[in-house]
């Protein structure tokens, strides 16, 4: 029985033993476990405050690039204001340079002659109405085509010389006269005035041409040349006077050959000066109703004085041309010596 006793103490120690060195085995696992639970703890640690730290620079990045953002943001703030400042700047300028333009061509459309322009390359950038009225052919059909490629009743090829002496600077215009026929069919005679097109700092960008139609101008000289010419072959004396002084303006060679004084020292007279009767008063008076527009022509009798001092009996007549520019008097005066002499 005793022995029985002791081997199941031995049997049971032995299983303790085996459950302690199980459990010791356990133990030192889980010990292992542990440290390595606790390594790979730290490395996570580590690799948190690692990456806490690239948080906190990341942050740091992002605050200051926050700030670069603010900052571009007041600055495109401030170009937009700028922009805006601008744009209202150059709208206001395109109003106005609209505005410009628009009386420039209500300028050219009033005026009473021909305006074209041509750029360097002599092609047409203005025509306007009297053009297109004397022509016959409409702004848009002309504009930005070959000035000498243009065909108008006129010879405009008679036109280049005075565009070279304009261009290289020889004069600053140069006029020239045209003729033919407009698109009616009507004669016309042009004087043209050329002329450099420059900006402000005196660049040359073109030329412009100003068509003037002198035709009833030119047939008013040469009436008045024609007229003149009657006038002055006359052999009545015919004076031109001044209303308001009664000076002589001008006489023609009869008058000056009756009076025997050269024509300087007839315009230092009066009309008075050759009337010994009269008064410039009396004159005056007798004027009155031709000024005022009662009569047409006033006609009297007097003596006329001449240089040598002798006088003859004289009817003059005058008309007061109050139309004329300056307003002029006309005295036509009728030696009438041969007159009396057959009365007698």
């Amino acid at each position: 029985m005793p022995r029985c006793c002791c081997s199941t103490d031995t049997t049971r120690l032995h299983s303790l033993e085996r459950e302690l060195e199980t459990a010791q085995e356990g133990l030192e696992n889980s010990v292992e476990e542990l440290q390595s639970a606790n390594e790979e703890l730290e490395t996570t640690n580590e690799e948190l405050q690692s990456t806490n730290e690239e948080l906190e620079t990341t942050n740091e990045e992002l605050q200051s690039t926050n700030e670069e953002l603010e900052t571009l943001n007041e600055e495109a703030r401030s170009s937009n204001e700028e922009m805006e400042a601008v744009n209202e700047e150059l709208r206001i300028q395109a109003e106005q340079a609209a505005s410009s333009r628009l009386h420039l061509e209500s300028v050219l459309r009033s005026m009473n002659g021909g305006i074209i322009v041509i750029n360097r390359r002599r092609q047409i950038e203005v025509w306007n109405r009297w053009s297109e009225n004397t022509w016959g052919l409409r702004a848009e059909e002309v504009i930005g085509t070959d000035f000498a490629a243009l065909e108008i009743g006129v010879p405009l090829q008679a036109l280049e010389e005075s565009f070279a002496a304009v261009q290289i600077g020889q004069s600053a215009f140069m006029d020239n006269e045209l003729a033919g026929v407009d698109r009616r069919g009507r004669r016309i005679l042009c004087r043209v005035r050329s002329s450099a097109l420059v900006d402000e700092s005196d660049e040359h960008h073109g030329l412009v041409m100003v068509f003037q139609d002198i035709t009833d101008e030119r047939r008013r000289d040469d009436y008045t040349r024609y007229l003149g010419g009657i006038m002055e072959r006359a052999l009545n004396e015919i004076y031109l006077l001044d209303p308001i002084s009664l000076r002589f303006v001008l006489a023609n060679a009869g008058a000056q050959r009756k009076l025997g004084y050269a024509e300087e020292e007839l315009l230092r007279l009066g009309f008075t000066d050759v009337l010994p009767p009269a008064s410039a008063g009396d004159v005056r008076e007798l004027l009155a109703p031709l000024i005022a527009g009662a009569k047409a022509e006033v006609l009297f009798e007097t003596m006329i004085k001449p240089a040598d001092g002798t006088s003859y009996p004289a009817e003059i007549s005058l008309r007061y041309l109050r139309d004329e520019q300056p307003p002029i008097l006309v005295a036509i005066v009728h030696d009438t010596r041969e007159r009396h002499k057959l009365g007698e």
